[in-house]
């Protein structure tokens, strides 16, 4: 245990950022049990830490005294040993690819030996330029760059010779070709964007964008939206020179394929129109520009639209108003969007067009399932809900009392969904002055609530609080009098003796019992 602790601290403090416990588990020939104890040993007394699996040294004081221990003389020769171990390491595990660990390490071991040729044939390697730029570590590509060639010419040369091999492997395959397109396409955008402050090398992307260009015309759709892309890409590296007429001329092009493609305000012409609209202003082209200034507002003010509430509205409503416009109305499904659709207009404010939406839905269920069919009935009540919301009331009674009916005949009548249908017939009869009805209705919520919640409820104390107001509404003080007795019982236990509601059903039990003696 002791020579893995050694062995441990050692190879650690020579990494870069730690090192994986496989890696450790590899490069000790300790066997895993063994190696586990050992770490945690190390982090009991706070000389490593574990994140995210990597095994690093605390912190710099603990790096400083781990160097005196071990490393009382770190001479180059100490530094190109323990280097040389990790080197070996990282290579054997970096082929076919580079995985983000062997692009971490792999090429900052090298950079350290000064071993230039190796380093060369590594940073050469496009999997790993993917992976460093995709970490977010160009400045440490650009590193090695300088390093290797502090003019960057020939790396960035080499970088088209290596993907000019990998096109001529693929024999005329055009999965393969699309492939390679993509990866002309990804390192020339890294080459542009890591270049940029020098612009005589920034150019060095251009024949690799071309090549994606070329690649993607022959391969795809010239027509279709990657080639749009290509071209976007070209024009963007033009724009970052004085040569905005090429830059404009890809733009207008990829905005073509765009505008036919996705629209003409979609967001990706909006992407476009900004990139133009910079080129112009470069060119002091100030018509132009305005002109594509009003533009771009537009589409901004309409995409902003779609992601609000309101916009994600209308745009389904569209949608539904396109499919029951080309649908033929005498199917299921086109049945149920025409109810969907009434049902929002219903709500959002056009009653109108909501209500015939309502009317040729309900119509085309009772001709598909029947008047006595479940699903009939939910349509029937969306219906029902759009006259009650709209104090049609004459209109909605019926349409409730058959769906209650109906409903009777596949669910109990304590069932939910039948009690959901009582509760709008009880505010229908009571709004009619049909107060006999919603008082038998009133009932049957009365003993619903006390089966499903149980006798001491809040809800059951509503319930009995509306059904002693519709009994006092038919003068029947007497009735009313014991059931407000009961919910105020039930509302002095759940809420306090103080609580408003409970001084409220107080006063209109007082008022029933005047009444009632009057």
């Amino acid at each position: 245990l002791g020579s893995a602790l050694f062995y441990i601290l050692q190879i650690v403090h020579w990494s870069r950022n730690g090192l994986l416990l496989s890696e450790l588990e590899e490069l000790t020939s300790v066997p895993l049990s063994t190696l586990l104890i050992a770490v945690h040993e190390l982090e009991r007394r706070q000389i490593v830490k574990d994140v995210c699996g990597l095994v690093y040294l605390s912190h710099e004081q603990m790096q400083d005294a781990v160097q005196m221990k071990y490393c009382v003389q770190p001479d180059i020769n100490h530094v190109f040993e323990w280097s040389k171990i990790l080197v070996g390491l990282f290579v054997d595990t970096s082929r076919p690819y580079f995985g983000c660990r062997c692009a971490e390490e792999l090429p900052w071991l090298l950079k350290r030996l000064e071993l230039r040729n190796e380093l060369t044939e590594v940073i050469l390697d496009i999997n790993l330029l993917v992976q460093l730029y995709a970490s977010g570590n160009s400045s440490d590509l650009v590193s090695y760059w300088l390093f290797l060639d502090p003019s960057k010419k020939d790396i960035v040369r080499q970088y088209e010779v290596t993907l000019r091999k990998m096109e001529d492997e693929c024999n005329d395959d055009q999965s393969a070709l699309l492939q390679v397109a993509s990866l002309y396409n990804f390192v020339g955008q890294i080459l542009r964007e890591l270049l940029f402050h020098f612009m005589h090398l920034c150019w060095k992307a251009l024949p690799l964008l071309q090549r994606n260009l070329e690649l993607g015309e022959a391969c795809l759709d010239p027509d279709g939206p990657e080639v749009a892309a290509a071209m976007y890409e070209l024009a963007l590296l033009y724009s970052l020179s004085d040569r905005g007429s090429m830059a404009i001329e890809f733009y207008r092009q990829a905005l073509d394929i765009l505008e036919s493609t996705y629209g003409d305000d979609s967001l990706q012409v909006l992407k476009v129109l900004e990139r133009l609209r910079q080129v112009y202003i470069k060119q002091n082209n100030t018509e132009l520009e305005k002109a594509l200034m009003l533009r771009v507002f537009s589409i901004q003010q309409l995409q902003n639209e779609k992601t609000t509430a309101s916009g994600i509205l209308k745009s389904h409503v569209n949608k539904l108003e396109q499919f029951c416009a080309t649908q033929n109305s005498e199917t299921l499904e086109s049945a149920m969007k025409m109810n969907q659709l009434g049902v929002i207009l219903s709500i959002y404010g056009d009653p109108e067009t909501g209500e015939d939406f309502l009317l040729r839905s309900f119509k085309a269920f009772e001709t598909l399932l029947g008047d006595n069919h479940i699903k009939t009935v939910e349509v029937m009540k969306n219906l029902a809900a759009f006259y009650m919301q709209y104090q049609k009331l004459d209109l909605a009674t019926p349409l409730y009392s058959k769906a209650y009916a109906v409903q009777l005949q596949h669910f109990e009548e304590t069932d939910p969904k039948v009690i959901d249908t009582i509760v709008k017939l009880v505010a229908l009869h009571r709004e009619q002055g049909m107060l006999g009805a919603a008082e038998q209705f009133q009932k049957k919520i009365v003993e619903f609530n006390r089966i499903h919640f149980g006798e001491y409820h809040l809800e059951v104390a509503k319930s009995l609080n509306n059904l002693a107001v519709i009994c006092c509404l038919q003068q029947s003080y007497s009735e009313a009098i014991p059931l407000y007795d009961e919910a105020i019982l039930i509302y002095k236990n759940e809420l306090g003796a103080d609580h408003s509601v409970v001084i409220t059903t107080i006063n209109n039990r007082q008022l029933a019992k005047n009444l009632s003696q009057s």
